[in-house]
């Protein structure tokens, strides 16, 4: 598994760009995080962006991965990515 440090803190990273469908360098760390079992604040402070920036992208994500939840977007980017 390969992974990257953010915030001081080493969390896994996607595999392939074939894995999931086109995401954002910055959304593939969310997406990460969130799959690592971290809340909307605890991302937003690993990554260092406010945490209305992060529902953002956890909005962006649940409309790409087609999904209905965030929790639906952790289970399929769990199952797919790692």
């Amino acid at each position: 598994m390969h992974g990257i440090v953010l915030g001081g803190e080493e969390v896994p990273m996607l595999t392939t760009e074939v894995d999931l469908p086109k995401l954002t360098r910055r959304q593939r760390e969310v997406l990460s995080l969130l799959v690592g079992g971290k809340s909307n604040k605890e991302i937003a402070r690993v990554l260092h962006i406010a945490q209305a920036t992060t529902k953002i992208h956890m909005a962006a994500l649940v409309r790409a991965l087609g999904v209905r939840n965030r929790t639906e977007a952790a289970f399929k980017a769990g199952k797919l990515a790692f």
